[in-house]
């Protein structure tokens, strides 16, 4: 999944002003920046804070160990989001888990979907559970 100018989503929360282009016709003239741009270094933070209020608002909580993966357990199933700039790799254990999310992100976000599939053939996961007994051998 790709969000469709990630970046221009992120709401600045300080005074931020930049001087117009040569040839926009303002010389001497800034503009006060109401959203983040690509390119200016507090961005992708931005951009970051912006998409972790909305996949909370969908009842994703962040992995305390990487603050990128998101994570949602419901009645239907789990669902798993390794997020990267605007780009976000998924994992879940239903289709009606699959068509939550996409419902959900597009009410906030323009997506485009990416074919991902062959990239991750060999993936594997790994369950670990705290035993309550030892096995037995």
């Amino acid at each position: 999944m790709d969000v469709d100018s990630a970046y221009l989503h992120g709401k600045i929360d300080h005074n931020l002003y930049i001087y117009f282009p040569d040839g926009y016709g303002r010389p001497g003239k800034v503009g006060k920046l109401n959203k983040a741009l690509y390119g200016l270094p507090e961005a992708a933070q931005v951009w970051h804070e912006d998409l972790k209020d909305k996949l909370k608002s969908l009842g994703f909580a962040p992995l305390g160990s990487d603050t990128r993966v998101f994570l949602n357990k419901s009645s239907t199933g789990f669902t798993a989001i390794d997020t990267h700039v605007n780009d976000g790799t998924r994992i879940f254990l239903s289709e009606e888990e699959e068509s939550r999310l996409k419902a959900g992100i597009q009410k906030f976000y323009k997506i485009k979907e990416k074919d991902t599939s062959k990239l991750f053939k060999g993936l594997g996961i790994l369950v670990m559970r705290t035993l309550t007994e030892e096995p037995s051998s």
